[in-house]
């Protein structure tokens, strides 16, 4: 009986999720052309970052976007005028980077490529530019995450 309740859910919600766009994705994640038009970051930024970039982020509140690669740097950069906020040093090569909020503080999750079998995930503070936190998988790279 829980089962067939559990999948009622499920099927509400994807039929929320159908209705919400049409074809395809999200409800209320699909941006319209006012939400679009609302953008206030530069037109085109450009930056170096000395290798291969592998993975790129942009903050839930479009302030920041950040980048990170082969080089093992992951940097976060201001949206609006392209200024480096903050650069991190990981253990391996970047594969992944996500934006995270919490406690009204701005963070970085970074996955790496797996060396010998082992990859991290480490959790970085941007507004105070520090390492909070790190992870161990057996498993060969970090691929993708999302928040």
């Amino acid at each position: 009986k829980s089962g067939k309740r559990k999948e009622g859910v499920v099927n509400k919600a994807l039929g929320k999720w159908k209705k919400g766009n049409g074809k395809r994705g999200c409800v209320g994640r699909r941006p319209s052309a006012s939400k679009l038009s609302s953008w206030h970051g530069a037109d085109k930024l450009e930056r170096e970052l000395g290798d291969t970039v592998i993975s790129v982020a942009i903050s839930s509140d479009d302030t920041c976007f950040a980048a990170g690669g082969q080089n093992m740097t992951a940097k976060v950069f201001s949206t609006s005028d392209g200024k480096e906020k903050a650069s991190f040093r990981a253990d391996a090569g970047i594969s992944a980077v996500a934006f995270a909020n919490h406690a009204a503080r701005l963070k970085l999750v970074v996955g790496t490529l797996g060396v010998k079998g082992v990859s991290m995930l480490h959790l970085y503070d941007v507004d105070r530019g520090v390492e909070e936190n790190k992870h161990t998988f057996l498993g060969e790279s970090v691929l993708a995450m999302a928040t």
